[in-house]
């Protein structure tokens, strides 16, 4: 599925002590985690009947446990475990869940690592007595030695996918097999290279079918098909965007009278980190999430008569505007700096838009490297290319 990027515009200005900044802001996916490795279950006994008796019996060290002890729930404090959260659930939900004549049945699972965290996407028959199964898929998280129900908005494409495409679809597109479609059966041709799978161009090409009524999914589920029962661990090409990212570039104008919080916080506890008062001019800011915690890449300028202009990169962590300077880096961490430090404006906004603009050939030549069939750029192949091509890239670079 084409990721759809969302650009939102805002206007706003920042009086930087004698100079006053306007900006442009964009929300959107452009930055992302390389995926390199699925792990593909196809179940075929998969029947989840059995019930805990007793809240203390549960682990949930599986997925299969935390299924299990989905149907079990008798009160909320189990169910908020379940959820890794607090739950408040009426007695008439519970009892939907737990019926007597209510049980599972694991179809397939995907399990991915992203960000050093596990996850898994399980698409199921629910039955309730001799009504007809509904199909569903559930996205499951690890915290710790524990499974629970991932109630973020993560791997969004990825569960739609398996929501939507039929069991024995999911299974042609993993084991590079024929479906009794052949458009689909032409997209899953082109989306294998030998033994590597571009996840990418499946969730895009798939999602454009979807979209466009060349694919229906089916009202039911059926088991008894000829696929089997099996497990397999995949080599793909997938980029996991980094969660609520944004990208602010600053431009100076004298006449503005706008404001930006978060820029102003910013501004100021480096200002009381300066030992002398040194003029500050913001070049541009990018944001995301990890670990429920905003982190923000600041690149700026500072002009004294001595040195003249410095270009500086810092790292902050950001929380209702109170700021502090990042710890804890990881890999994730150090390419995006490398991106944000290195780049001009202009040139991240010409490596993460879609089409090519004739002005800027040598990104241009370069964005098929480091971009996914989603459009999402890998950042630790972005990260390579800078350090890589940086006489070609010079006119893009900031020294």
């Amino acid at each position: 599925m084409k990721k759809i990027i969302l650009i939102v515009f805002g206007v706003f200005a920042q009086m930087c002590y004698s100079q006053k900044t306007d900006g442009i802001c964009y929300d959107s996916d452009f930055f992302g985690v390389p995926v390199k490795e699925v792990e593909y279950i196809r179940h075929k006994n998969g029947i989840v009947k059995d019930r805990y008796v007793r809240f203390t019996e549960v682990k949930n060290t599986s997925p299969k446990e935390l299924i299990k002890s989905m149907i079990s729930a008798k009160n909320n404090k189990w169910v908020s475990y379940n959820y890794g959260k607090e739950m408040k659930w009426s007695q008439d939900q519970l009892d939907r869940l737990n019926g007597s004549e209510k049980y599972i049945e694991l179809l397939c699972e995907i399990n991915i690592v992203i960000n050093n965290v596990s996850y898994s996407i399980i698409k199921v028959n629910s039955f309730d007595g001799n009504k007809k199964p509904q199909f569903l898929s559930l996205v499951l998280k690890k915290i710790e030695n524990r499974w629970v129900v991932n109630s973020d908005k993560i791997l969004s494409d990825l569960n739609f996918l398996i929501m939507f495409t039929s069991v024995d679809d999911i299974d042609a597109i993993f084991n590079n097999t024929k479906t009794n479609n052949e458009k689909l059966n032409g997209i899953i041709k082109n989306s294998w290279n030998k033994k590597t799978l571009d996840l990418s161009k499946i969730l895009s090409e798939l999602g454009s079918m979807m979209l466009n009524q060349e694919y229906k999914s089916l009202p039911t589920e059926n088991n008894n098909t000829n696929s089997k029962e099996g497990n397999k661990k995949i080599s793909v090409i997938y980029n996991y965007p980094l969660s609520n990212q944004k990208f602010c570039y600053y431009f100076s104008n004298e006449i503005s009278n706008y404001k930006e919080e978060e820029l102003n916080s910013i501004l100021n506890f480096i200002k009381s980190k300066q030992v002398e008062n040194l003029s500050i001019v913001p070049i541009h800011k990018f944001s995301y999430l990890r670990n429920n915690k905003k982190i923000d890449f600041f690149k700026y300028k500072i002009k004294n008569a001595v040195n003249g202009e410095v270009f500086k990169t810092e790292q902050f962590v950001v929380n209702n505007n109170n700021v502090s300077l990042l710890e804890g880096k990881n890999s994730i961490v150090d390419n995006v700096f490398e991106i944000i430090r290195n780049l001009k404006s202009e040139a991240i906004i010409q490596f993460s838009n879609g089409e090519n603009k004739s002005g800027f050939p040598e990104i241009n030549k370069l964005k098929p490297l480091v971009k996914d069939a989603n459009g999402v750029i890998n950042i630790e192949k972005l990260a390579k290319v800078l350090k890589e091509n940086k006489g070609a890239l010079s006119k893009y670079l900031d020294d």
